[in-house]
């Protein structure tokens, strides 16, 4: 599958530096979800650890091992950035969104799909500045499948899923 074609026409209303500044938030995305990806591949097809959070979540070692790995990454990239992530939300409790830079991040999103072997499993990366949703990658590796997003106030880049096959 081809990615979508943008149009100069659609980002010509858009500040060059802004546009810079996601692209390179994009990239720091896509890459770790990658990354992680690489840590639910392996773990795709050999027993899993599985834990309850709460009634019915689960959460599995890959859970979050793959978050740590995506937070120490996005932390190398952008130490100046706030971080909230399911597997560390649930575990220590409620987070504050501020309008300071947000990773909010899903490591494995459809836990219960991965623990019976289900290849519907994704690593979900957002980032909102201002509270506003600005950057959102979500990221299939079993089915090496990425779709992403570059948001900004009155502008949205088309829906662009690429497929690593």
């Amino acid at each position: 599958m081809m990615p979508s074609i943008i149009q100069i026409e659609q980002i010509e209303h858009l500040d060059v530096n802004i546009f810079y500044s996601l692209s390179e938030f994009l990239q720091t995305a896509v890459e770790a979800a990658k990354r992680a990806g690489e840590i639910i591949r392996e773990g795709f097809y050999q027993t899993k650890h599985v834990e309850h959070k709460g009634l019915v979540d689960l959460v599995t070692e890959t859970d979050k091992a793959c978050e740590d790995l995506i937070f120490n990454y996005l932390k190398q990239q952008h130490p100046s950035h706030k971080f909230i992530g399911e597997e560390t939300t649930a575990a220590c409790g409620i987070t504050e969104l501020t309008d300071e830079p947000t990773w909010i991040v899903d490591p494995l999103d459809g836990t219960t799909n991965f623990v019976h072997g289900f290849p519907f499993v994704c690593i979900s990366i957002g980032l909102t500045i201002g509270k506003v949703p600005t950057v959102g990658v979500v990221y299939n590796p079993i089915m090496e499948e990425v779709r992403f997003y570059l948001l900004h106030v009155s502008f949205r880049w088309p829906d662009i899923t690429l497929n690593f096959k």
